[in-house]
């Protein structure tokens, strides 16, 4: 299996494209619901390369000819001391061929670049096949994160994460009728420089 891995490149369409494909994917998979909407083509950028906060990010798709197969997106949050790995996604069909961890390679080299010690990332609770990998790369458990949604007045989706940190952030969400449907493990590994 010939997979080359390339920059993502979020002001590439044919990118964006194949990124929001994986994603849709991803999703329907880690909830087992194939009613699972199709990922955004203009939240890509917004929310796989994170650019409403401050900091560097980069991203790479993993491709086996023309069909992208991976895709890991990190960023590097301005005044912190780690990376977030927001997403590192193989398709079942290329799995244990090496391309997670090639991936993941290239999100430690970003980290080292950046001078940072830490990368974070969240693994869906229901996928134990995915934080057996973070394991295997020695990533440790570092928390628990509820993904909540809630139907907007428009019927639209409105979604948001609670970490458990912030008891008034989690009573709000609460009272505004966000409901748990994922729950996600964090994990943290530590890299030498």
């Amino acid at each position: 299996m010939a997979v080359r891995i390339d920059e993502l490149d979020p002001s590439s369409d044919q990118d964006v494209r194949a990124a929001a494909g994986l994603m849709t994917m991803a999703w329907r998979i880690a909830l087992l619901d194939d009613t699972e909407p199709e990922y955004p083509l203009e939240d890509v950028t917004g929310v796989l390369l994170d650019v409403a906060a401050p900091g560097d990010r980069a991203g790479w798709l993993a491709h086996e000819g023309d069909r992208a197969v991976a895709l890991c997106t990190v960023v590097a949050p301005e005044g912190a001391a780690h990376v977030i790995v927001h997403e590192l996604w193989v398709l079942p069909s290329h799995r244990r061929h090496g391309i997670g961890r090639s991936l993941a390679e290239h999100a430690i080299a970003f980290a080292r670049t950046h001078g940072r010690a830490v990368v974070r990332g969240s693994h869906y609770e229901g996928a134990p096949a995915s934080i057996a990998f973070a394991a295997s790369l020695g990533a440790a458990p570092a928390g628990r994160t509820e993904q909540l949604r809630r139907r907007g007045d428009e019927n639209q989706v409105l979604e948001a994460w609670d970490d458990g940190t912030n008891a008034a952030v989690t009573e709000r969400l609460r009272a505004e009728r966000y409901r748990p449907v994922a729950v996600w493990r964090d994990v943290e590994l530590r890299i030498a420089p």
